[in-house]
């Protein structure tokens, strides 16, 4: 049994010794960044009512974060809905056709007696049609109300300005009562989780796979170490510098890492901790 568990850890080193020559082998600096920063801007052109959220500020996504100028677009709502209750027009057709089909029945009626001539029956007919055209195009017309209202609707909705992610509101570029048309009014980072970047020389390239862990240590809080994973590789070096990008995202639900600051990020020894669990549970299960 003791040779049995000596021959698998032998296997196991020997595969981390592999692993960690594929690995690079010392730290490299990086940056912790927000996973997105999003400025948030406005579909429609108007003047800055008030902004509803001040910098530093959670936000989710959709909540209204400032609003435009709107009187004409609820004047223009107002009316609109007006319209779409106005039954009026739809009730006179109704009539109209009701009428058209009691006439046209009883001449009908009368020229089957011999007691109304052709000429009345064609004409009674006629006006029954148009009457039944004239029920069609009131429903038309209600239909056409509706849109406008849907459009009126819509476009005083783009009056409030909404968060297109969960983050927090970090800085602020336009104040109520300036025109706003193709800029942004504030810009949002959203901090959980967040992005590792860093930069590894040629040398290096094929060595990190998409999964793998690595440690950061921060430079606001050296004393943890922390676990990205590795979220994106670039796909080709930059020739000018001969290096390339990597990716790790790093999760931040209580919002305790600070974005924006400098790190270090090690690659091996995230591969040495793992190799050492592996290698403790592989010879747990052996005993």
């Amino acid at each position: 049994m003791i040779r049995y568990v000596f021959v698998i850890l032998t296997c196991v080193v020997f595969t981390s010794l592999q692993a960690e020559q594929r690995l690079p082998e010392d730290e490299y600096d990086c940056f912790i960044v927000p996973s997105v920063l999003a400025d948030a801007g406005s579909p429609v052109r108007g003047v800055v009512a008030r902004l509803l959220v001040d910098r530093g500020d959670t936000v989710t996504q959709d909540q209204p974060i400032a609003e435009l100028e709107s009187g004409v677009q609820k004047i223009m709502v107002a009316h609109a809905h007006a319209r779409a209750d106005m039954s009026s027009e739809l009730g006179a057709r109704e009539a109209d056709l009701a009428l058209a089909k009691l006439e046209l029945a009883r001449i009908e009626d009368l020229h089957l007696q011999d007691l109304a001539p052709a000429q009345q029956l064609d004409e009674s007919r006629a006006r029954e049609k148009i009457a039944q055209a004239g029920m069609e195009q009131a429903l038309e017309n209600r239909a056409l109300v509706q849109i406008e209202l849907q459009r009126s609707t819509l476009e005083l909705e783009q009056r409030t300005l909404r968060s297109p992610i969960d983050g927090v509101v970090v800085e602020q570029f336009i104040s109520p009562g300036e025109l706003i048309y193709d800029e942004p009014i504030m810009s949002i980072a959203k901090l959980d989780p967040l992005r590792v970047e860093v930069v590894l020389p040629a040398d290096l390239f094929g060595s990190v796979q998409l999964g793998g862990e690595a440690l950061i240590t921060a430079e606001l809080d050296s004393a943890n170490r922390l676990t990205g994973i590795v979220d994106a590789v670039d796909a080709m070096l930059d020739t000018r510098s001969a290096t390339f990008g990597v990716r790790l995202m790093l999760p931040n639900k209580d919002l305790a890492i600070t974005a924006g600051q400098k790190c270090i990020v090690d690659f091996l020894a995230a591969s040495a901790d793992n190799s050492a669990n592996t290698d403790l549970e592989l010879a747990e299960e052996a005993e």
